[in-house]
């Protein structure tokens, strides 16, 4: 639930080209100190285009992992975006390395290069000077003193430069910017190029995950280059790929986390040019995932994520309102709100209807209706949702007076609360002013005969299915599938533990708090 009800900050911030400073002494030399607060402050038209980072001499980068092409005919890939893909390229591996050092053309030290093993980011070598510089063509000594330390570090002319601390400071850092902008986008465009490559090692009939990465990984090296354009339109061949990728319950939430990370990609920069084409973007987003649940256990999971869809694009109206954009009267962030709102009470009623039940079981050690809801009569009261609801919606399945080690009565449990779910998410989206296409639930799922009926899983202790989320490898996998494609999960007991740990967390959720917030959004969303 971690990426459904907070999307990654590296997600959401706009990407920026990484420039790591190394030899800039800022806490003991004055000039130092200047030099890295005026590139900090620089008042050039770009000066928001960077990130800049100082670092230390012998600073440490990530190491690369060399892959063949070859070795994509045997891969099968674990998932579909790994958690520190993003976080890596914006803070820990730059588009290239600025060297300063102090020295002047008349000085006879040299420093010698560093460099980063194994990473095709480039080293630049900034000498800082006191003295003015001559005209160009005029200082002989230096023309030959830079040639001379070009050929002993090994370094390419166009990447030595002279910054001179008197006060042409801001001029010479102008212009400095503009040379690593432009090497700041080959670099980034060269990235674009290897993943390109490898994607023609891909197959269609195994790698289909590895496509919708590999086209988010060109998207994203598009934006650090500051070309929205054609990071558009790689978001938009992303989200494609990953329509045809199989609708697995086990795997659902995988594919809508990161269809949810693609798609807020996709319309917050079509807001930038046009708001018709985010609108169109996010109503095929609905449309194709509004009736895919997932696991009927956890359908309070796809509640939270349509709620937070909603929710999403009604943030992004409300920026590109802020920005010029005029909004309709049946066009405004004020209707997405409100649907947010609406999703957020259908899941605080199935949190109810499925989690509460299963939880007091549990705990009662009732083992052969761990996976079921309990009867009407005895629990109606105790779950406080509306009778008329639960009688309209037939919420709770009664219990059949067949055994339920038999697994006839557990393929008809689950096909019974699969259309309790429907029902309750209709009651909820049955208001709805948002005219999106209608679908038509599926009353059963391929994956149902894949569920373990209580006979087959013994009764364990709880633990904590949560406690290595932050330490994911993919977005949106469980804890207990990490890296795991098959449908029958590798842990029956782990599932099973997996799943009434956040159904018990899930009763922990404070749901009026994001009802109300998207309420009164709905009411006034523009300030």
């Amino acid at each position: 639930m971690e990426y459904i009800d907070k999307l990654p900050d590296e997600l959401c911030c706009k990407p920026k080209p990484l420039i790591v400073f190394s030899g800039l002494d800022t806490e003991r030399n004055q000039v130092h100190r200047s030099i890295w607060r005026a590139f900090n402050t620089s008042k050039s038209h770009d000066r928001d285009s960077f990130k800049f980072r100082c670092k230390s001499v012998d600073h440490q980068f990530p190491k690369p992992k060399y892959k063949q092409l070859a070795s994509y005919e045997w891969l099968m890939p674990k998932g579909i975006l790994k958690t520190g893909w993003m976080k890596k390229h914006l803070e820990e591996i730059p588009a290239f390395v600025a060297l300063f050092y102090d020295l002047d053309w008349d000085e006879p030290q040299w420093g010698e290069r560093s460099k980063l093993a194994g990473r095709e980011s480039k080293l630049v070598v900034i000498l800082i000077q006191k003295r003015a510089p001559l005209p160009l063509g005029e200082d002989l000594n230096a023309m030959d003193r830079a040639q001379s330390l070009c050929n002993k570090c090994d370094l390419p002319g166009k990447n030595l430069f002279v910054l001179s601390h008197t006060n042409l400071l801001y001029g010479c850092i102008t212009r400095l910017e503009d040379e690593f902008r432009d090497m700041a986008a080959n670099y980034y465009h060269n990235q674009a190029k290897k993943v390109k490559a490898h994607k023609d090692s891909l197959n269609k009939t195994s790698h289909q995950l590895l496509f919708v990465r590999h086209e988010f990984k060109i998207a994203f090296y598009a934006e650090l280059k500051q070309d929205p354009g054609l990071a558009l339109k790689h978001y938009q061949q992303a989200y494609n790929h990953l329509t045809e990728l199989r609708m697995l319950d086990a795997h659902l939430l995988e594919v809508k986390t990161v269809a949810g990370f693609i798609n807020y990609k996709i319309c917050r920069l079509s807001f930038q040019n046009n708001a018709s084409d985010a609108i169109s973007q996010f109503r095929r987003h609905i449309n194709f995932f509004a009736n895919l649940v997932g696991l009927p256990q956890l359908a309070f999971e796809h509640e939270a994520w349509m709620s937070k869809q909603f929710e999403i694009l009604g943030d992004l109206f409300q920026e590109a309102i802020k920005s010029s954009l005029t909004p309709l009267i049946t066009q405004h962030p004020g209707l997405y709100y409100q649907e947010a709102s609406r999703h957020a009470v259908c899941r605080r009623q199935l949190c109810q209807a499925l989690c509460i039940p299963t939880v007091k079981a549990a705990e009662m050690n009732a083992d052969d209706r761990l996976y079921y809801p309990l009867s009407t009569e005895s629990n109606e009261s105790t779950l406080g949702i509306d009778a008329a609801f639960a009688i309209d919606s037939g919420l709770f399945a009664e219990e059949s007076e067949s055994s339920p080690h038999l697994p006839n009565h557990s393929l008809e449990c689950s096909k019974s609360k699969r259309t309790a779910i429907n029902t309750a998410v209709e009651f909820v989206r049955a208001q709805s002013p948002l005219l999106f296409k209608k679908q038509i639930f599926t009353a059963d799922s391929p994956n149902l005969s894949g569920y373990h009926s209580p006979s087959q899983v013994p009764a364990v202790d709880c633990l904590s299915a949560t406690e290595k989320i932050n330490g994911l490898e993919f977005y949106g996998q469980r804890p207990w599938r990490q890296g795991i494609q098959s449908i029958e999960p590798p842990n029956p007991t782990k599932e099973r533990e997996g799943i009434l740990s956040l159904q018990k967390e899930e009763l922990k959720v404070d749901h009026s708090v994001s009802f109300v917030i998207c309420s009164i959004f709905s009411v006034n969303p523009i300030n």
